[in-house]
């Protein structure tokens, strides 16, 4: 919020959603232990719907807070299963539009 105030003015509530949905599908996947699962149901999706509107680089910065505020608020054991959740979100939003076309159809 304090990074970009105009955006989380205007998408502050859509952020909080999409942050929140995020969380919960990286319960499910790391309860199924399924990483790829991850990536592919929501991730890609996700960021692809960013990039679209310009936000990835934005919303990289907020999810990079979210992995310093779990890292400070969780226990050491509970950061290590989901660092490699948060290592996707980072990675798949550092991605550019044009990889992510190709990634998504190479998956298909």
């Amino acid at each position: 919020m304090l990074s970009h105030p105009e955006i989380m003015e205007k998408h502050s509530k859509r952020c909080v959603y999409d942050m929140s949905m995020t969380l919960c599908l990286m319960s499910v996947a790391l309860l199924r232990d399924d990483p790829h699962f991850f990536k592919e149901s929501l991730m890609l999706w996700l960021a692809n719907i960013l990039a679209a509107h310009e936000k990835n680089t934005q919303c990289h910065q907020a999810y990079t807070y979210l992995q310093e505020t779990l890292q400070e608020q969780l226990p050491s054991v509970c950061n290590q299963l989901l660092e490699p959740y948060m290592d996707i979100i980072l990675e798949v939003l550092d991605t550019p539009p044009k990889l992510l076309a190709n990634v998504q159809r190479g998956a298909a």
